[in-house]
């Protein structure tokens, strides 16, 4: 299924508004100093106190922040650093509002705003883009949280879109496309390179070699492997078309806006409510879990880090900047992956 102009100009023109009014990078291109000595045993506590001067007095925006969950983490631990403004999305404001309070109560004289998000409607990006535009100031941090992960059946979202790829990919790129110091995606990607011949699993097409899944790394991971709709392999796809999304956001970018892509790790949160415990054991033993405070600590870096201005387009894993395989960081695949989004999705910076 190929779709267009879902996109209308209006909402172009709302994100231009909005990337209007990022502050430029103006730090100077610096050694990475800062984070060298953290890792996959790091909590987030230590990245904020060490960044702090990133946070304060800065507005951020935060997706996917609800109860219990990795985006709330986020912003206590930001919060903790006086920032000026934290604005915080999801798709539930019943959800958002309970984050909101915690956050609140721990930090009272905090400007927290919360802001209804469902990154799966294309309606919805646009309000929450004008509703943006009508705050005071600019934008200086966007942490794209959201995600979903293993629906057990293909499912379309109101767009008509695959929607692992409209939440994991569409919806955070056409968010991007405003501001992004961060997006959390994962090493899942590894367990799929984008197919652009079904890309929205239709089942219709034949499915290029160098577009299918690898065996081995399946069969690392323990899950299994095929060419239909499988929730794992789709989960990989839209976190490959994330990363190829990032390399080029940057190259576009580049001078303006810090772009950069990370795996917080393996998190036992509700994320992983739609997978099979066992399968989840699987994970867990080739990647141990983290705690909240542990997988906040690598988009914290990816987001605070200065030295990252350097490096736009970085992926992260274990607070570190880290190489990915050829087919999620190839110049051409990205190229072509842009050139898909603009086609399908409208997407124009």
């Amino acid at each position: 299924m190929i779709l267009t102009n879902l996109t209308p100009p209006s909402f172009r023109a709302h994100i231009r508004r909005l990337f209007s009014r990022l502050p430029k990078n103006s730090s100077p291109q610096v050694p990475r100093m800062g984070s060298q000595d953290f890792n996959s045993k790091t909590d987030g506590s230590e990245v904020v106190q060490k960044f702090s001067s990133s946070v304060k007095d800065k507005t951020i925006l935060v997706t996917g922040v609800g109860p219990n969950g990795l985006g709330e983490t986020l912003c206590l631990l930001l919060a903790t650093e006086q920032p000026a403004r934290l604005i915080i999305s999801g798709r539930s404001l019943d959800k958002v509002g309970a984050s909101a309070k915690i956050i609140k109560d721990a930090h009272p004289k905090l400007e927290v705003i919360p802001l209804k998000l469902d990154l799966a409607s294309l309606e919805s990006i646009r309000s929450a883009a004008d509703e943006v535009n009508q705050y005071d100031g600019a934008i200086d941090i966007l942490i794209n949280n959201a995600g979903v992960m293993n629906i057990p059946e293909r499912q379309l979202s109101k767009d008509g879109t695959f929607e692992r790829i409209a939440v994991s990919y569409y919806g955070e790129n056409n968010l991007a496309s405003m501001a992004m110091s961060g997006t959390e995606l994962s090493n899942g990607y590894a367990l799929s390179p984008f197919r652009f011949s079904d890309w929205n699993f239709d089942g219709k097409a034949t499915i290029p070699e160098e577009e299918q899944p690898p065996k081995k790394t399946c069969e690392m991971f323990g899950v299994p492997w095929g060419l239909d709709y499988l929730p794992s392999i789709a989960y990989g796809q839209s976190k490959t078309a994330g990363i190829l999304f990032t390399k080029e956001l940057a190259k576009k970018l580049e001078g303006k806006v810090t772009v950069t892509c990370l795996n917080p790790g393996a998190i036992d949160t509700d994320l992983w409510r739609q997978m099979p415990r066992e399968m989840v054991e699987k994970v867990f033993a080739v990647m141990p879990p983290k705690s909240r405070p542990q997988g906040a600590s690598t988009p914290l870096v990816a987001a605070l880090d200065p030295s990252l201005t350097g490096d736009s387009g970085a992926y992260l894993n274990d607070c570190q900047v880290e190489d990915v395989a050829e087919w999620a960081k190839d110049p051409k695949i990205a190229q072509r992956c842009w050139a898909w989004s603009a086609q399908t999705a409208g997407l124009q910076v």
